[in-house]
């Protein structure tokens, strides 16, 4: 290959990489895995089963200067169509390169072995935005319909990546996956997906320098479960148990096993319950007597 794509589709809204890359192939005649064969680094030979990492750690996966020199894709974009933009706002660029799906950060946060899609936007425009493969993200804001990744004829699940999900067919049977499906969502797994929905642009936009240290997020669920009281007991912790705020003690004072000791996952369902959006908990300014209040405890 090594040359510049003749047709050079320019990426759309909230599209992740993968679709992207699925529409280059399709517009050029090229196979997803001769494609991935030539802009790999990790692997030796193509594995579409971590297809997925693409969309995760893009600068661990694949060769960006290679890729941007074939499609023309602005790098800024990388951040904006893959799961790296958010990531690295909480972890240094080294601790990225390390991540997998099991990784305290990230884990039950995102679906990655199979494509999440809305059927009703895939009717308007097929591609496959990167917010479907947040596991709690159950519906499409646009339609306000469930996703899927079920095929409504033949009911098997679509691959995270295959050359027929860029023409919007089933990769087993071809059927078209335009069809709106009803699936049963129960009223707290809704409520929080549209929560979860409407928040995610404000989480992707925090300031890593000031806001997503570990501890200043440990600190500031410590202050929030415990009410705003301006002096810590972990009596008082309330939608967290005494145990996970213990380790969040760890974190404060430095001593959590972990790289990154906090889960996304826990992080946003606590905020949740706790009725606080993105933007009012990281603005919170913790009180100099609560930070002082439990450093004894260390």
């Amino acid at each position: 290959m090594g040359e510049r794509f003749s047709v050079r589709p320019k990426i759309k809204s909230g599209e992740s990489l993968t679709s992207f890359l699925l529409r280059v192939c399709i517009d050029n005649s090229v196979s997803i895995k001769e494609l991935f064969n030539e802009i790999k680094t990790s692997y030796k030979q193509p594995d579409l089963r971590n297809a997925h990492q693409i969309d995760f750690n893009p600068l661990n996966t694949i060769d960006v200067k290679l890729l941007v020199s074939l499609t023309d894709l602005d790098v800024n974009c990388l951040n904006l169509c893959t799961f790296n933009g958010l990531i690295s706002h909480f972890i240094s660029c080294d601790e990225t390169r390390r991540l997998n799906n099991s990784s305290t950060l990230i884990k039950d946060l995102f679906t990655v072995k199979k494509r999440n899609f809305c059927p009703g936007c895939l009717q308007e425009n097929i591609y496959y935005k990167l917010i479907w493969q947040v596991k709690d993200i159950l519906t499409c804001p646009s339609h306000n319909i469930p996703l899927t990744s079920l095929c409504p004829e033949c009911g098997k699940e679509q691959p995270y990546l295959h050359m027929n999900l860029a023409e919007g067919t089933c990769c087993y049977c071809c059927s078209s996956l335009t069809k709106t499906q009803n699936f049963h969502i129960n009223n707290e797994s809704l409520m929080y997906s549209q929560w979860l929905s409407n928040q995610w642009d404000d989480l992707a936009a925090l300031n890593p320098a000031t806001q997503t240290k570990q501890i200043i997020i440990a600190t500031k669920l410590l202050y929030v479960c415990g009410n705003l009281n301006k002096h810590f007991s972990i009596q008082r912790g309330d939608n967290i148990s005494r145990d996970y705020q213990f380790k969040l003690l760890r974190i404060v004072a430095n001593k959590s096993p972990d790289e990154y000791g906090i889960g996304l996952n826990i992080l946003l369902r606590t905020l949740w319950r706790l009725d606080y959006s993105i933007k009012d908990f990281f603005s919170i300014t913790i009180p100099l007597n609560f930070s002082n209040s439990f450093k004894s405890m260390f």
